[in-house]
């Protein structure tokens, strides 16, 4: 059973300021916790709601950024969070990175030097791929300065 239109006709009652900076992945873990709870929510029903198992839950609240992107934008948007990278939607940070890096007139080879990751990881990263990890993703985008924050979307309609 699909419960998506569930979530997308909640909105999160906390206050996310206005537009807060992310300045660690594990700030993600503790919006969702916050945003759930928020909609009086336990990690069961989200869990069930959202087909990700309950561990999986518990572990990414805490901290642990492990999950890949694809899997925490599916959780985000559940949740009727949305996180900017610069001015790109998370979803489409990919282009973002590559002329970031581009701008700063670096090869692929020395970006990923710079940013302490392989070259596989760099160009998986900029071609969008959906097994990239969130940790990968922020250190990358960061390293760029392309930094993340969080949109209120309290008084707006999500775009979906």
């Amino acid at each position: 059973m699909h419960y998506h239109h569930i979530f997308r006709q909640m909105q999160p009652t906390h206050a996310t300021g206005s537009n807060p900076r992310i300045v660690s992945p594990a700030e993600i873990g503790a919006l969702v916790r916050r945003t759930r709870k928020a909609l009086g929510l336990t990690q069961a029903q989200v869990a069930g709601y959202s087909g990700f198992s309950e561990r999986f839950l518990v572990e990414f609240e805490n901290g642990r950024t492990t999950g890949s992107m694809s899997r925490i934008h599916a959780l985000l948007l559940q949740l009727n969070i949305q996180i900017l990278v610069g001015d790109q939607p998370l979803r489409q940070v990919a282009p973002a990175i590559r002329q970031a890096r581009k701008a700063l007139k670096f090869t692929q080879v020395d970006c990923a030097g710079f940013l302490g990751m392989g070259l596989s990881t760099l160009k998986a990263i900029e071609k969008g791929h959906e097994g990239v990890s969130l940790l990968n993703l922020f250190r990358a985008s960061e390293g760029l300065g392309l930094h993340w924050r969080v949109v209120d979307t309290k008084n707006r309609q999500q775009d979906r």
